[in-house]
């Protein structure tokens, strides 16, 4: 009987001593998840609009293990705002990309990506994977110039994932990891953003002017900073900013249906990567279809076009793209997009900032 007992007894310590055993390793294991996930959270609070003075470093600081750890969540984890976008990926494209010439900025293509051997996501600052949910042709990949180690691209399940090749094409994204998945971004809600900013810039309710192209290669002048009506008529025409600038977008609304040649920003300085490049952005409410020849590039501005398809046929572009589809031969560069204010959303914010002010005038007296 005693023996027995002592049987028991000996069971029962065993079993505690695991129970303690597990529970200390649960414990460290969360605390060990949790300050990974803290880094990865802080890592995406403290990007700021593009910059190049301002991207940090944590995003290679991360230990390897915890950035696939986190990549294997397949899910876009950035900002879901037409200013974070815009500065973060060089080409926004709802149908195919046709790209024969190198993009400094990451891809969001829901259709098929083709084209020839010159790289994507080529800038050495880029911090967002690529996410193409189509059919991947094209033989030059991704991220061959980035600083960053261990940046992903992430493509749909029509695509043939091997080790580091895709669709046949070895050593695809540079030694770093492909994945799979089907539902890496939500393209409604970007779509939508697109659409919605487009028809808040319609109904504005401003005295903005509307300018009508009298002849082809006419030049005209846009004051900086507002929103500007432009009818082109089909015909080639060159903008030059005048006035002095208060940091808001210039906005160049361009009215025509159909088929339109994109109006050419001149007397800039314009250059690959320019943080400091001046706001400017085209919008296009009614276009199906936008042209940029080379003579008439460098493009200088964003390109909002979510109707419509973009054509370029040479020389480059300065500037984000997103419409339905775009082929493109010209070289792709990063330029700044800042949110774009109507003059009443202006009017609100500076009573807001009086406001206040005098609140707390009031309350240090």
């Amino acid at each position: 009987m005693k023996r027995i007992n002592l049987y028991i007894i000996l069971l029962c310590l065993i079993m505690i001593f695991q129970i303690n055993c597990f529970a200390d390793e649960t414990e460290e294991d969360i605390i060990m998840v949790s300050t990974e996930q803290d880094e990865y959270d802080d890592h995406y609070e403290e990007i700021e609009i593009f910059s190049l003075q301002s991207i940090p470093d944590l995003f290679e600081e991360l230990p390897q293990e915890t950035i696939l750890k986190y990549n294997l969540e397949y899910k876009y984890l950035g900002d879901y705002s037409l200013e974070y976008l815009l500065n973060h990926f060089g080409i926004i494209a709802f149908g195919d990309v046709d790209l024969s010439q190198h993009c400094m900025g990451n891809l969001l293509v829901k259709g098929n990506l083709s084209g020839n051997y010159n790289n994507f996501a080529d800038s050495p600052y880029n911090i967002e994977p690529s996410y193409i949910e189509g059919y991947i042709s094209k033989p030059g990949g991704p991220n061959g110039r980035s600083k960053y180690s261990n940046i992903p691209i992430y493509v749909g399940s029509v695509n043939i994932v091997d080790g580091n090749s895709l669709n046949g094409i070895a050593n695809y994204n540079h030694q770093d990891p492909i994945y799979i998945t089907n539902s890496y971004i939500e393209w409604g809600r970007i779509y939508k953003l697109a659409i919605d900013e487009i028809a808040r810039i319609q109904s504005a309710n401003d005295n903005r002017t509307t300018i009508t192209i009298q002849w082809p290669w006419q030049e005209i002048n846009i004051q900086r900073g507002v929103i500007t009506n432009l009818v082109t008529g089909g015909s080639y025409c060159k903008i030059r900013l005048v006035g002095e600038s208060d940091g808001n977008t210039t906005v160049i609304n361009v009215l025509d249906s159909g088929s339109v040649i994109n109006p050419q920003v001149i007397g800039l300085q314009q250059g690959e990567e320019n943080p400091n490049g001046e706001p400017i952005c085209i919008t296009y409410p009614n276009a199906t279809e936008v042209k940029i020849p080379p003579e008439m590039t460098p493009e200088i501005g964003c390109v909002i076009a979510p109707y419509a398809d973009i054509v370029i046929t040479g020389g480059n572009t300065n500037g984000s793209l997103l419409a339905k589809n775009i082929t493109t031969t010209a070289e792709g560069h990063m330029w700044p997009y800042k949110a774009i204010k109507t003059p009443n959303e202006k009017e609100s914010e500076s009573e807001s900032e009086t406001s206040t002010e005098s609140q707390t005038e009031l309350i240090t007296e």
